[in-house]
């Protein structure tokens, strides 16, 4: 009755622990608001069970995640999915390259080709794959679909859109549009600069009772989404984090594997009255 105390960061907090850590929900933490609308927003529900794997040693892949959402939410409670999409010749490169860190540790040569042997990327990226173990999970939930390219182009159309989906007040959502950061232009075309993680001495000394591997995804599931400064301080004893330049994909790999999802994206274009709009991002070829 609007007095929940899951808001904020707690929100994506302790779901991820409950998710991928298979930590128990605490109760005063689950409470939903009977008179607001409650938000659960979080990138990580998309991302391929490899890097929760890489990152929190969890064995969870996106069906446990959406099973045990089902769960936590129930019956009663109306539920509306908007789910943001990204052409997956960007997604995939991208995702690989904000979870590197986790994906390289103990394998400095791990490569966007190693990226791409994994089962699991495939799967959780096939839109048509997705969208059906949503329908299968949330059956009597209204789903609606954004495109990621919308927001780049077409923000006025893309905030109308989710403004409408929602029930919200346009200045809302068009002060949150305020807010951002613009992408330093990148010189050179032929490296990226990613992020590594490495142990220090110290844990190195601790992961001798377990393993390096055991020891990073346990230093992960302390210090992930925590902001206190004594963490901040007792992570810097135990992990380095340094800076690298990788290759960039040649184009060519990235659309041979891109040819493998234009099947699935037609027939998922057609369901959702999307295909103009993929045609025009490039999801799908046109006619």
């Amino acid at each position: 009755m609007g007095n929940s105390k899951f808001i904020g960061v707690d929100w994506v907090w302790y779901l991820r622990r409950h998710l991928w850590m298979d930590k128990p929900l605490k109760i005063n933490k689950n409470i939903l608001s009977e008179d607001k609308l409650n938000v659960i927003s979080d990138e990580d529900y998309t991302f391929p069970a490899i890097i929760h794997q890489k990152q929190f040693g969890s064995q969870n892949g996106i069906e446990d995640v959406l099973e045990k959402l089902k769960v936590i939410l129930g019956n009663e409670v109306e539920i509306r999915l908007l789910v943001t999409l990204r052409n997956q010749k960007d997604l995939i490169h991208s995702c690989f390259l904000q979870k590197y860190r986790f994906l390289s540790f103990k394998n400095e040569r791990y490569i966007f080709s190693s990226f791409l042997k994994e089962s699991s990327v495939f799967k959780v990226f096939d839109l048509l794959f997705f969208d059906n173990l949503i329908n299968k999970y949330f059956p009597n939930s209204k789903i609606h679909y954004l495109l990621f390219e919308e927001l780049k182009n077409n923000k006025e159309a893309f905030f109308n859109e989710l403004i409408e989906y929602l029930d919200l007040e346009d200045k809302i959502v068009f002060d949150v549009n305020t807010i951002g950061h613009k992408r330093k232009k990148i010189k050179d075309t032929t490296h990226i600069k990613v992020s590594t993680y490495h142990l220090t001495v110290l844990s190195k000394f601790f992961s001798f009772f377990s393993s390096e591997e055991k020891w990073f995804q346990l230093l992960q599931r302390r210090y992930h989404m925590r902001f206190s400064y004594w963490l901040k301080f007792e992570k810097k004893l135990f992990l380095k984090q340094q800076s690298k330049q990788i290759d960039t994909p040649l184009s060519k790999e990235i659309q041979q594997h891109m040819d493998q999802f234009i099947g699935s994206n037609t027939i998922f274009a057609e369901k959702h009255s999307l295909v103009n709009k993929f045609q025009q991002y490039g999801y799908i070829k046109n006619d």
